[in-house]
């Protein structure tokens, strides 16, 4: 009780009648209400205005501008008439960059569009921060690109990378680096026929027989012999218009055809084989190159804006 009635007194010892304000710890209150402490180099813990302290908002506030501690969140809270606000301030940094709904600048935050950084919607105090900020004379042109955190080297702050490019051409080098493997289906036996072209004209062929047969006859006819008795081929006698079995051993032909037949091609038939398979080999002739492939995921649409000050 003496606390109450020593408070009461203070605060009719200070009342100032003539302009209707009271000061507490001042003779001369500068409004309605002037609070001050009475050692302001080296204030007590007593210095200071409590707002009273609660544990949960109200439902409802008594009326606008009624100021609350709410405990559990640590915040002062003030009722502007239908809702308890946050006072918490928000404190911007120069340079701070945000994504925001907003077409313009707002509250000394400044649309990335590429603007000079001496552009007249800057004040001086703007146009120095933003010249401080980007070197080469303008603002970056934020427009239709993404944020990218920096590499560890290589790159600088503000400048802008990569392309909205939406076409790719592909070379031999961005191939796979491998070699194709496969096996032909497995057939039923059959042979394979080839044909050469005559396409050297008129030409003769020579070569020699070799001795694979063992030993082998040849039946000679010399119709064109009218006389009997005349030494035939390999030292046999061949009788005229008659044919001889001329037997011998092991031996070679050598022949070489004439050119009676001008010019002239030669089928070649390879005998027919087993069941059998192919195999084949095709090289890409590539490189395993990488490529990058630009690719725009599904976006929301905001304006970037950077913080330069009011």
């Amino acid at each position: 009780m003496k606390k109450i009635i020593l408070s009461f007194l203070l605060v009719i010892a200070f009342y100032n009648n003539s302009n209707a304000q009271v000061g507490i710890g001042t003779t001369s209150p500068q409004a309605d209400l002037d609070i001050r402490t009475s050692n302001t180099t080296t204030p007590t813990a007593t210095a200071g205005i409590a707002i009273p302290q609660v544990n949960n908002l109200p439902t409802l506030g008594n009326r606008a501008g009624q100021m609350v501690f709410w405990t559990t969140t640590k915040k002062y809270y003030c009722y502007d008439g239908s809702t308890w606000n946050d006072l918490s301030i928000q404190i911007n940094t120069i340079g701070d960059v945000k994504y925001g709904f907003q077409t313009g600048d707002h509250n000394g935050w400044f649309l990335l569009n590429g603007r000079a950084t001496n552009d007249v919607t800057l004040s001086t105090t703007q146009k120095t921060q933003a010249a401080a900020l980007f070197t080469g004379g303008f603002l970056p042109d934020a427009r239709d690109k993404f944020m990218k955190g920096m590499k560890a080297s290589g790159e600088t702050l503000t400048t802008t990378v990569g392309s909205n490019s939406t076409s790719i051409t592909l070379i031999q080098a961005n191939l796979p680096n491998l070699t194709l493997n496969g096996t032909t289906g497995n057939g039923t036996a059959h042979s394979h026929t080839a044909t050469v072209t005559g396409s050297d004209g008129i030409h003769q062929h020579t070569g020699t027989t070799t001795n694979g047969e063992g030993s082998h006859d040849h039946t000679v006819k010399r119709d064109d012999i009218l006389l009997s008795g005349v030494l035939g081929p390999d030292g046999y006698t061949i009788d005229s218009g008659s044919s001889t079995n001329i037997s011998g051993g092991a031996h070679n032909h050598t022949f070489t055809t004439n050119t009676n037949q001008g010019a002239h091609s030669h089928i070649i038939s390879v005998g027919s084989e087993s069941s059998h398979t192919h195999s084949a080999s095709v090289s890409t002739g590539g490189s395993s190159t990488p490529i990058s492939v630009p690719t725009v995921p599904s976006s929301i649409i905001a304006n970037t804006f950077i913080y330069l000050g009011n």
